[in-house]
């Protein structure tokens, strides 16, 4: 079947898949006697008179052990950045349909090469970013940027990688180079 193209097409599928997800999610961590809820959070739960109830909320389900899953309803990059800032995460992973961030864009050059490292989110690196987002994204290149430029605020390094691959995060967790890391540090 063919991806809906209006809001009521997608927002039912929408709700259909968290369904299944969250089903998903339930039986695989069950395996390692782990449990998960689902927090569903958009950019106004997140303002600053709610954000302590959602930061509660969360420190709550990890010092029980509870896995939380995010469920947004908004610009996933940028809710990502900004849960990851609650969670006190050292790391927010992104996973898209490209391998990271190109010198050029990939789809139209064939010479595109990954940037494995950026340090700093600066004009150029904004230009490399272009235009909207893939037929499989949303957001496009640019909101992966500003979530990137939401967490160095926490000092939360980010990573960029391929998500259709989605073993590779055992490369990532083996120190690996995969995708494009975002980190203000040198090292």
């Amino acid at each position: 079947r063919e991806r809906p193209k209006d809001t009521p097409g997608k927002q039912a599928c929408a709700a259909v898949g968290q369904c299944e997800l969250m089903y998903l999610y339930d039986n695989l961590f069950a395996e390692y006697s782990i449990s998960v809820a689902q927090m569903l959070l958009t950019k106004y739960v997140l303002l600053e008179d709610r954000r302590k109830n959602v930061e509660n909320a969360m420190e709550r389900l990890i010092s029980h052990r509870v896995i939380p899953v995010i469920n947004e309803n908004d610009t996933v990059d940028s809710l990502a950045a900004i849960v990851a800032d609650i969670a006190k995460a050292d790391l927010l992973i992104i996973m898209s349909d490209i391998d990271g961030l190109y010198d050029k864009d990939p789809h139209t050059y064939e010479d595109a090469k990954l940037i494995p490292v950026v340090h700093e989110i600066t004009d150029e690196i904004k230009a490399l970013a272009g235009g909207a987002g893939t037929k499989l994204g949303t957001g496009g290149m640019i909101t992966k940027l500003n979530a990137v430029e939401i967490a160095y605020k926490s000092d939360i390094d980010v990573v960029l990688m391929n998500g259709q691959h989605p073993k590779t995060l055992y490369d990532l967790f083996d120190g690996k180079s995969v995708g494009t890391i975002f980190s203000k540090n040198e090292d």
